[in-house]
């Protein structure tokens, strides 16, 4: 599962801060204090995604993190049965997102109080976790991290994990192809350290 993720504000890669200040100075237009969070972000706040434009180009967009549903949000997918349930069916075809990270959080409930643990890619100082969107008249668009079954390794810590996107791949989920196959070569190699 995927309730916290993590946008670094200290060691933020070109790429991504390249995003949020292309995103920002475009919603000062209309909002001049407008500025997206850093740091820890948590279910419900207002973020960085990156989806196709109306004109078919990736570009960023601030999203709210999760779908409205009987006064709830729903903020994770299982992406084996998304394409199946009516909440993601249609954004599964039509409606794919990145989600930038720099690393997410699980914690450790085998142990009382759990301590929690920060998960990150070894190689990269940022990457994409696959999300699906939905936009709803007159509001700020809406989305959903995508969620695996974990390694051997990471089980022991929950039984569900985000889906990491390859770099090479990320094009790929943005497009209108089959999303099966992008989904299932996820990344799997993560580390770990307690906070």
């Amino acid at each position: 599962m995927c309730g916290r993720y993590w946008i670094d504000p200290e060691d933020t890669p070109e790429e991504l801060a390249w995003l949020l200040q292309e995103l920002e100075e475009r919603e000062r237009r209309t909002q001049p204090d407008f500025r997206l969070p850093r740091g820890e972000i948590t279910p419900g706040m207002l973020t960085l995604v990156r989806a196709r434009s109306r004109a078919g180009k990736p570009r960023p967009f601030a999203m709210r993190w999760g779908l409205p549903l009987d006064r709830r949000l729903v903020i994770n997918a299982r992406s084996e049965t998304a394409a199946a349930r009516p909440l993601f069916r249609e954004s599964l075809r039509n409606r794919r997102c990145l989600i930038p990270a720099s690393a997410y959080f699980e914690w450790d409930h085998r142990v009382r109080p759990a301590p929690k643990y920060r998960f990150f890619l070894p190689d990269s100082p940022c990457f994409s976790l696959a999300g699906l969107y939905r936009v709803d008249m007159g509001e700020r668009p809406v989305f959903t991290v995508l969620t695996r079954e974990p390694t051997p390794a990471l089980a022991a810590f929950h039984d569900r994990m985000p889906l990491i996107l390859r770099p090479e791949d990320e094009d790929a989920w943005l497009g209108e192809g089959e999303a099966g196959e992008v989904m299932a070569r996820g990344v799997t190699e993560v580390e770990w350290v307690r906070e």
